[in-house]
């Protein structure tokens, strides 16, 4: 396990031998935001018994105030364009990660 310089958990692996009869885990990531909230967690791993790798990308993002707005998202590419409306009836426009509910 690797934690990042303010303790947080950034990275993890499992490898099999030390998990016997566990799902391995060959990398997991977490990334935060700059205001230190959970922007994404990345896995790699295997299930128990199973030959084939699989693969876990889950997005999360949050509002101007840091309210959590999307949980378990998933990225639909990799830059874009948001636009929506602000308060005062003028579009407010942000680049980063396009990102769309699961649900």
């Amino acid at each position: 396990m690797n934690y990042d310089r303010l303790g947080r958990l950034v990275d993890v692996k499992a490898p099999a031998a030390q998990n016997v009869g566990h799902a391995s885990i060959s990398d997991l990531v977490t990334q935060y935001t700059e205001l230190g909230d959970r922007r994404r967690i990345y896995a790699v791993y295997q299930r128990n018994g199973d030959a084939n790798a699989l693969s876990s990308d889950k997005w999360y993002n949050y509002d101007a105030e840091g309210r959590i707005t999307i949980v378990d998202g998933r990225a639909i590419e990799r830059r874009h364009q948001h636009t929506c409306r602000g308060s005062h009836g003028g579009l407010l426009r942000r680049a980063g990660p396009a990102l769309e509910d699961r649900k």
